[in-house]
């Protein structure tokens, strides 16, 4: 990059970062943003990227949350603690929880990475986040990053599960859908659903499609009111007893009283 270029950039950089009215909270993530970049990253823009483009390279300051009013809030994660699948199922746990979007998601994922792994972020995240960066981008090389060996075994789960004879819908839906949310985050409800039933057993199956469930959620209460039936079905069909056969209990009685006359010796006449 010529000096040119980034006095152009640190001028742009100066005039955003003394908007009126900004937040205390909008202050320090600018301050922290460009303080980086321009240290470390900013030999990565073109040196004929026009000065006008300069502030669109920059996710929106604007939107904030609160921390202390998270309804999840994710654990710190360095690299290795917690294990890199847990922790990004607990941000994605996280992101839904607390209604985030993508710009939040954005803005502060970087607020729950410490050591080695705030490092890896700065170099190989920071550089190329922009206005239109997504969740999912970021997953993708968080992904390449910590979960290459974990994404191969969850893919082999993924296209090879089904619900066992013995597993009940209350614990089948919820892991097979945190396993396809893992592959694909931004998966749509009409596919989870989609996906769903064609791992179920087909006495739900069959049923569960009369329904036509628009959402994952609809789809559970659906397949819960399957299961209480075949339940009761099957307590129904364990309770009946056969037919009682009156002659075939006379037979029975008569050869029980015929065996015990010949069990004991009679009296011989004197």
């Amino acid at each position: 990059m010529t000096p040119q270029v980034l006095q152009e950039y640190n001028s742009a950089v100066d005039k955003l970062a003394t908007k009126q009215d900004k937040s205390t909270d909008e202050l320090k993530f600018l301050a922290d943003y460009f303080s980086t970049v321009l240290k470390f990253e900013a030999f990565n823009l073109p040196e004929n990227l026009p000065t006008d483009e300069l502030p669109s390279r920059l996710p929106d300051s604007t939107v904030t949350i609160k921390l202390n009013e998270l309804v999840v809030k994710p654990e710190l994660f360095d690299g290795k603690n917690p294990k890199p699948r847990k922790w990004i199922e607990d941000f994605i746990d996280a992101y839904e929880s607390n209604g985030w979007n993508d710009t939040i998601a954005v803005k502060y994922f970087k607020t729950w990475l410490i050591g080695p792994a705030k490092d890896w972020y700065v170099k190989e995240v920071r550089p190329y986040i922009t206005k239109t960066t997504k969740w999912s981008d970021i997953y993708e090389k968080f992904k390449e990053q910590y979960l290459v060996t974990g994404m191969l075994k969850l893919q082999h789960f993924v296209n090879n599960v089904v619900q066992r004879s013995d597993e009940p819908i209350e614990l089948f839906i919820p892991r097979y859908r945190r396993a396809l949310q893992m592959l694909h985050p931004l998966i749509s409800q009409a596919e989870l659903v989609r996906k769903i039933i064609e791992k179920l057993r087909p006495e739900y199956k069959k049923d569960v499609i009369l329904y036509n469930p628009s959402t994952v959620m609809e789809l559970h209460q659906y397949c819960v009111r399957i299961e209480m039936g075949l339940t009761a079905q099957r307590g129904s069909d364990s309770g009946r007893s056969k037919p009682f056969n009156r002659s075939r209990s006379k037979r029975r009685n008569s050869m029980t009283q015929s065996s015990s006359s010949d069990s004991f010796p009679r009296n011989r006449p004197r």
